[in-house]
């Protein structure tokens, strides 16, 4: 019988950066400064240190690719923590998403952590796009439930669709420049919160 309880979810670690680096949201505190967060199965963990080594680009988050490929390059490894295991996919997801969120996306001046994404990628069923379900909330307060991808709402409400998309449970939107396009700056303000129930039922 298929294990359903096989995924964990694993935090990078930088072991030249030192410091007490505590987030009793999610019950973690670090002796060296995080930089990705992910979710995975078997050795899913270790593949971001095999990219390097096999010199492959397929999918890449070259931010986590080039950390990596500095700290080889001085003779040392990151540091790999597995924060929570025994995990059905959902757990996991969700977990991943709180972990991200609360220690911070550099992208967005919120943490250290070199993802591009919020998280919550799942490998198909319930977690595919099409069926993910959002909670999206304009600077006036108007709330609004949204099933699926996001760029049919945000062409409707002329907004930003790639900030809509990288900025799933990180806050309202801001932007570290005031150069902004016309749909930059009806975006301002907004947030976008996805919805994760966790039922070991649907795994």
């Amino acid at each position: 019988m298929k294990n359903e309880l096989e995924h964990y979810v694993y935090v990078y670690c930088d072991p030249t950066i030192t410091g007490i680096y505590a987030y009793p949201d999610i019950e973690l505190t670090l002796e060296n400064e995080p930089f990705y967060v992910g979710k995975g199965k078997g050795s899913r963990d270790t593949q971001h240190v095999k990219e390097v080594h096999g010199k492959s680009n397929k999918g890449k988050n070259w931010y986590r690719y080039r950390r990596v490929k500095k700290l080889l390059e001085q003779g040392k490894e990151p540091i790999i923590l597995r924060i929570a295991e025994h995990l059905n996919e959902n757990q996991a997801l969700a977990l991943e998403m709180k972990a991200i969120a609360t220690i911070g996306r550099k992208m967005f001046k919120q943490g250290p952590l070199l993802n591009k994404t919020s998280g919550g990628e799942g490998e198909g069923g319930e977690n595919h796009p099409f069926n993910r379900v959002y909670k999206i909330t304009s600077p006036s307060g108007d709330v609004y439930t949204r099933k699926g991808y996001l760029r049919r709402f945000c062409a409707t409400h002329n907004l930003d669709h790639p900030a809509m998309r990288d900025n799933v449970n990180a806050g309202p939107i801001r932007y570290a420049t005031n150069r902004l396009t016309a749909e930059q700056k009806l975006t301002v303000g907004w947030s976008i919160e996805r919805l994760l129930e966790d039922n070991d039922d649907r795994r």
